[in-house]
């Protein structure tokens, strides 16, 4: 590349000789004018760091290692290393062999597990139904027993009746559990097992709280201790001790649960609400010493007990049937769990 001379013209020293001032201003001097001419520029290649490619022989790879200039000092050292094939061939396959052979058996292993996880599961799922149907068969024996012996003459819950109705109750959710844990290949199992558990819990619950319920009404069925000779009683203590029974009466009447054996509940509740003139025919009867009319007013109360009494009875056997029968449904379907 080549360079244009440039011509710099010098001023003219304001310290020089005084001219002719006009010729000045005209452009002329008389001092004379030095031009200075700068000298092309040449710029040089760099020198290259590889040796000329337009060599005429060809140049392998080892001649331009040998031959390259490298700037950065880590890599002076650095050298291309020869590996032994035969260390290839061997060692390296030899290892990836073994590696893929080892993911290769996880991966089995793995497969195998899981596609033996359900049924495994199934099977213990099975099991568990199994062994608490027979605990659920083994508790209603008892309850059954308990049934048949309830009368209305049993003035509380037995031992015997709550024990049995408890084991039941404790049997029946294991069952429960364990069927909500089979599989849908299971599904005639699960229906069974839910089946008899729910009738054992019905059963349980129907048995629990009839004899609550005759231990609740059994103490009203008996009449007040009422005198029955005008005059051996006070007017004002009469009056008090009807009044104290018919309390309690109305108490356990109001409790009583519409679900269970209503029919007795509504008999109930015709007797309270005759209880009133019941009660002024004996006071009467007592203040004008009527001693036939005091017992006639006696005679009506036990007669409308005596009504409710026989209902509880027949209604307590009505009762104890169907307990009995959701008993048997129960064992029934447990019978085709173990089957």
């Amino acid at each position: 590349m080549t360079t244009k001379a440039h011509k710099h013209t010098r001023p003219r020293r304001s310290g020089g000789p005084p001219g002719n001032s006009f010729m000045e201003s005209l452009g002329f001097a008389e001092t004379p004018t030095i031009s200075y001419v700068a000298p092309p520029v040449t710029i040089k290649p760099a020198p290259s760091r590889l040796i000329s490619t337009a060599v005429q022989r060809p140049i392998t790879v080892e001649q331009m290692w040998d031959t390259t200039e490298l700037e950065a000092e880590s890599m002076v050292d650095w050298a291309p290393v020869a590996v032994d094939n035969r260390r290839l061939n061997k060692r390296l396959r030899l290892k990836v062999v073994l590696v893929w052979l080892l993911v290769l058996g996880t991966v089995g292993a793995g497969g195998y597990w899981f596609s033996q996880a359900p049924a495994a599961s199934a099977d213990r799922a099975v099991e568990q139904v199994t062994a608490d149907a027979e605990s659920l068969q083994t508790a209603l024996d008892p309850m059954l027993t308990a049934t048949e012996a309830l009368t209305p003459e049993l003035n509380e819950i037995t031992l015997d009746l709550a024990a049995a109705t408890a084991a039941v109750d404790e049997t029946s959710r294991e069952l429960f559990a364990a069927a909500a844990s089979l599989p849908d290949s299971e599904l005639e199992v699960r229906s069974h097992a839910t089946e008899s558990a729910t009738a054992a819990i019905d059963a349980s619950k129907q048995l629990t709280t009839t004899a609550a319920y005759l231990g609740a009404v059994i103490p009203i069925m008996t009449g007040p201790p009422l005198e029955t000779d005008p005059g051996l009683i006070d007017l004002a203590d009469a009056a008090a001790q009807f009044a104290a029974w018919q309390s309690q009466f109305d108490s356990v009447r109001d409790v009583l649960p519409d679900s269970v054996l209503s029919a007795v509940t509504g008999e109930l509740e015709t007797v309270s609400a005759d209880l009133g003139s019941i009660q002024s025919a004996y006071l009467d009867a007592v203040r004008v010493g009527d001693r036939e009319a005091v017992l006639d007013a006696i005679r009506d109360l036990e007669a409308r007990l005596s009504t409710v009494w026989t209902l509880l009875l027949s209604e307590t056997e009505a009762v104890k049937v169907s307990i009995a029968e959701t008993i048997r449904i129960a064992q029934a379907a447990l019978d085709l769990v173990a089957g």
